[in-house]
């Protein structure tokens, strides 16, 4: 446990062990609300949600909402730092993604990576029929 950091939880469990839960991190307490320190405050001014699924003894953790909240703590930074609105605009070029979305990504990124390999391979042949030939 780390003073100031509040977790909460809500949601439930089912008789079958499935889980359906929310946690949420609280870190505004790390921070006085005095503090000169505005972009600290800007950084960690939300609370981080996290989705819990699966079961008692399997449960799945949504780990992309840890990464769209890193994004969020940036665009507040960048909001304290250079004013409100350059942050929101920035973020319009990062969307939140789920995981879903980052899979199928992640899938079009392999099936791109396998037909630049096997293009490569095909000029490596290439070249070594042009270099037999000569």
């Amino acid at each position: 446990m780390m003073k100031g950091i509040t977790v909460t939880t809500t949601g439930s469990v089912g008789l079958d062990d499935s889980l359906d839960l929310m946690a949420e991190v609280d870190f505004s307490k790390m921070v006085s609300g005095t503090s000169e320190r505005p972009i600290v405050k800007s950084l960690i001014g939300r609370p981080l949600r996290i989705p819990i699924k699966g079961t008692l003894k399997r449960p799945k953790v949504d780990a992309s909402q840890i990464g769209n909240y890193a994004k969020q703590m940036g665009i507040n930074a960048l909001d304290a730092v250079l004013g409100d609105g350059f942050g929101q605009q920035l973020k319009g070029l990062f969307p939140d993604r789920t995981p879903e979305e980052m899979k199928q990504i992640q899938k079009e990124r392999e099936e791109r990576n396998k037909e630049r390999a096997k293009r490569r391979e095909q000029k490596k042949r290439d070249r070594l029929k042009k270099k037999r030939g000569l």
